[in-house]
C-alpha cells in the first residue's frame, strides 16, 4: 500500500517543486523555526530577568526580544 501511495503522490510533488511551492514551503518552515527559537530564548531570558531584577519597565531587552 505504501508503494501505491508513493506512486500516486509523486506526480503532485514533482509539480509542486516545479511551481516553486517547495521553496516557499521550506522558507516558511525555516522562518517559523527561527521565530520559535527566538520566542523560546526571549521567554527564558524574560523569566530569568524577573527572577534576578524583579518587575521592571516594559521596554527592557527581554520583552523586546519576545
Amino acid at each position: 500500500m505504501a508503494v501505491m501511495l508513493s506512486e500516486a503522490i509523486r506526480p503532485a510533488l514533482a509539480a509542486a517543486v516545479r511551481s516553486g511551492e517547495g521553496r516557499l514551503r521550506r522558507t516558511a518552515g525555516l522562518l517559523l523555526l527561527l521565530l520559535g527559537v527566538q520566542g523560546a530564548v526571549g521567554l527564558a531570558w524574560d523569566i530569568q530577568w524577573h527572577v534576578s531584577v524583579g518587575r521592571d519597565r516594559f521596554l527592557t531587552p527581554p520583552p523586546l526580544v519576545l
